[in-house]
């Protein structure tokens, strides 16, 4: 058996990429607590760059991911920050366009050691 090195992965802010639509597949959403209340990570898989990665998510895009099956295809772009009336009163929110083609989907989708979902190598679809 060959050692293969570890890598973490870097897990990017929205604020970052506003106004760019990232093109990926949905992997799934993990939450850890933090200082202030649950940390909440999407995970995505990108074919072209056959690599994983992962966005720090906002209740816009939490709230909508929340409706998309994982293993499908996902774009999302970062809007910036919108004012919208809640319960609470009016507040600024992050906000998300996310688009879904629940037809495009990896084909077995499995778990892997480190909790994220991943294709397998010889299954992916293109």
């Amino acid at each position: 058996m060959a050692l293969k090195e570890v890598k973490t992965r870097e897990t990017f802010r929205l604020q970052d990429f506003a106004n760019k639509t990232i093109r990926a597949y949905y992997t799934g959403t993990t939450e850890t607590e933090g200082e202030y209340g649950p940390n909440i990570r999407h995970e995505f898989y990108s074919p072209e760059k056959k690599e994983k990665f992962s966005f720090w998510g906002v209740t816009d895009m939490n709230v909508k991911l929340g409706n998309v099956k994982q293993g499908t295809l996902v774009e999302f772009t970062y809007k910036g920050k919108e004012k919208r009336k809640l319960k609470s009163g009016i507040k600024e929110m992050h906000i998300v366009d996310v688009l879904n083609d629940p037809e495009d989907c990896l084909k077995d989708l499995r778990k892997d050691d480190d909790t994220d979902a991943v294709p397998k190598e010889d299954e992916v679809p293109f």
